[in-house]
């Protein structure tokens, strides 16, 4: 005997009744409400509270964000190149598609710290030499290609 389940990205899912009676399963569309977690990387100099206040009042102002519980705005790391912040949020996930609400908060917190001159740095790599490198003195007019 097989279970059929059609999964929230619309393909179908067969399986035996036997693992279904001894697995986990996790149903992501039960609850009207999911937790989301993004996580956005601020510049050192940039004022903290402040970053935080400015991603608080973008999130809030996303279609199918639930205001209740409030969204966590959590120090995660603090990384060579930022400091990293999660944020957390409940997002109605019947209102909007859970993906395309993700979607619409990460845009909504870029958009607010550029906004607000907030810099969000890429990875930032130093490369040490240990040993000086020889410099050519070949111009290209004495370049012979290899054969």
């Amino acid at each position: 005997m097989l279970l059929t389940i059609k999964t929230y990205d619309g393909r179908v899912v067969y399986i035996p009744n036997q693992e279904v009676f001894s697995a986990i399963i996790t149903n992501n569309t039960f609850s009207t409400t999911r937790r989301n977690s993004i996580m956005v990387g601020i510049g050192y100099s940039a004022d903290i509270t402040t970053a935080k206040q400015i991603i608080n009042n973008a999130v809030l102002q996303v279609e199918g964000v639930e205001a209740e519980p409030k969204p966590e705005i959590l120090i995660r790391e603090l990384a060579a190149s930022t400091v990293n912040i999660e944020v957390r949020c409940w997002v109605n996930s019947r209102r909007l598609p859970f993906l395309e609400t993700t979607s619409l908060i990460a845009q909504a917190i870029k958009e607010a710290l550029q906004q607000a001159k907030i810099e969000m740095p890429t990875e930032i790599y130093t490369i040490k030499f240990h040993e000086q490198l020889p410099i050519s003195n070949h111009h290209k007019d004495n370049y012979e290609p290899s054969k």
